[in-house]
């Protein structure tokens, strides 16, 4: 039976009559009659008594209805559960990060793989690329990077995943090693790692900007150490390292939170203005969503 026509009769029965159906229809009174007399002869039986311009539903008709409503409503249900497994599909993401990619990200990218199994993933180091011209020439989906509200390129579309955070890894034995937090006139004549000066990334420019707005004596040490390497000198005395990011366990080293921060540093997501895709555009959904579920569990659970 044609769906069109099961919704079309339902609205003759609530209106009672053709023509006024037809007007809510947008229809002819000629094109909705011959559809209603082609429907009961399919059905082989009358869904309507007339009585003058009146029409009174038949045993039939309200058989009918009853069961149209139902059939109505499944159909409804079943296309919306349809057409959510189209939009949360995915061929293909392409994402970088200027540092280690965010911790709300492995999880999501489980379950997205799991529901697609298909799926194209490619995991880039921001060092590698330049990240906004990969954005702006479509070869790059979503960036990640932590820094400062600095002002975006133009056609950047930017926003905030978290709070700011930011910490100084110290040597286990170091006297400040034992505090919980830490302020940055503490940490007065210190010798601070440097991160690498590479494309894309907001490390460095992080940490020169807050060491010379904070009036404090340093010295810097610029080994042109890896970015992933760089927080492992630290335990061998070659300076502290102040990071917007919480960086895994390192042996012989502690990480402490800092406050009183002049630049503080946020995690930004950055995608392109426009055009951008449909699939980058539920990507960004998904996780916005599935980093607000990870609060609420995480809220509920303290």
């Amino acid at each position: 039976m044609d769906l069109d026509r099961l919704r079309e009769f339902a609205r003759i029965a609530e209106c009672g009559s053709v023509s006024a159906a037809a007007r809510r229809l947008g229809l002819s009174v000629a094109t909705l009659s011959a559809r209603l007399r082609g429907l009961e002869k399919s059905l082989g039986t009358s869904l309507f008594d007339r009585e003058g311009r009146a029409l009174i539903l038949t045993d039939a008709g309200r058989c009918l209805l009853g069961n149209s409503r139902e059939i109505l409503s499944r159909y409804a249900s079943v296309a919306d559960e349809l057409r959510s497994l189209k939009e949360h599909r995915y061929d293909r993401l392409t994402l970088a990060a200027d540092a280690p990619f965010p911790l709300h990200l492995g999880p999501l990218l489980d379950q997205l793989n799991a529901a697609n199994p298909e799926l194209q993933l490619r995991l880039i180091i921001a060092g590698e690329i330049s990240p906004f011209d990969a954005l702006l020439d479509g070869s790059l989906d979503v960036f990640f990077a932590t820094g400062p509200e600095d002002p975006v390129p133009e056609g950047i579309a930017r926003r905030q995943i978290t709070g700011a955070t930011q910490r100084v890894i110290l040597p286990a034995v170091h006297p400040l090693a034992g505090r919980s937090v830490l302020t940055l006139k503490e940490l007065e004549g210190e010798c601070f790692l440097l991160y690498p000066d590479s494309p894309g990334s907001t490390a460095r420019a992080f940490q020169l900007r807050n060491l010379e707005a904070s009036g404090i004596r340093y010295t810097v040490c610029d080994s042109g150490t890896s970015r992933e390497l760089l927080q492992f000198l630290v335990p061998m005395g070659k300076g502290l390292l102040l990071t917007p990011y919480h960086l895994v366990d390192i042996p012989a080293s502690v990480e402490i939170p800092l406050t009183e921060v002049p630049f503080p540093a946020c995690p930004w997501l950055y995608t392109a203005a426009e055009p951008i895709r449909p699939e980058v555009i539920r990507f960004v959904r998904d996780f916005f969503d599935f980093v607000r579920k990870s609060a609420g569990g995480e809220e509920a659970q303290a």
